[in-house]
């Protein structure tokens, strides 16, 4: 399933749900996903599926750099959601962030599944939720500190921010 595209007529009734940015794991010298990487995306993609109710569908959005797209194929074999890759979630020194631009790709695709799944970099990790509950909720919040491997999740719902892979702070934060 990874990789498929979902159509404008599969996804007429969907509407996204709940949305989570996850950075990638932990990687090698040669850009590829170790073996602590390989762990922290099961983690993150056992505990995201069993936040996938039955019914509800996923849609990975990746960025285009090596590291992130393989922690993205891993999270869509547990999954079971199709990934597409899009450059403007690639940050890094020579790459800044536009999460203007990363939020309207998420607007464009909003209708297509359940939740959204945003596979990227550390500045996005840190950065991009409070951006969406600024835009989406008129809330101001802290930056989400995120190592390789963690991630964030809300659900428009409560609305609560879930930290993934995080020992410390693994219960929900209203804002």
């Amino acid at each position: 399933m990874a990789g498929e595209h979902i159509s404008e007529d599969q996804s007429t009734s969907r509407t996204m749900r709940k949305i989570a940015v996850v950075r990638h794991g932990e990687y090698d010298q040669s850009f590829k996903i170790n073996e602590t990487g390989r762990l922290q995306m099961q983690k993150i993609g056992t505990r995201l599926k069993s936040m996938v109710e039955e019914g509800e569908t996923t849609l990975i959005l990746s960025s285009t750099a090596s590291q992130a797209y393989e922690s993205a194929l891993l999270l869509a074999d547990i999954i079971g959601a199709p990934i597409e890759r899009h450059e403007v979630l690639w940050s890094e020194n020579s790459r800044p962030e536009n999460f203007e631009a990363a939020y309207q790709l998420v607007q464009s695709v909003r209708r297509r599944a359940d939740l959204i799944l945003v596979a990227t970099h550390y500045e996005y990790a840190i950065g991009f939720m409070p951006y969406i509950i600024g835009k989406e909720f008129g809330e101001m919040v802290p930056s989400f500190p995120t190592k390789e491997g963690e991630g964030v999740f809300l659900d428009y719902r409560k609305p609560e921010v879930i930290f993934l892979n995080r020992r410390y702070l693994d219960v929900g934060n209203a804002f």
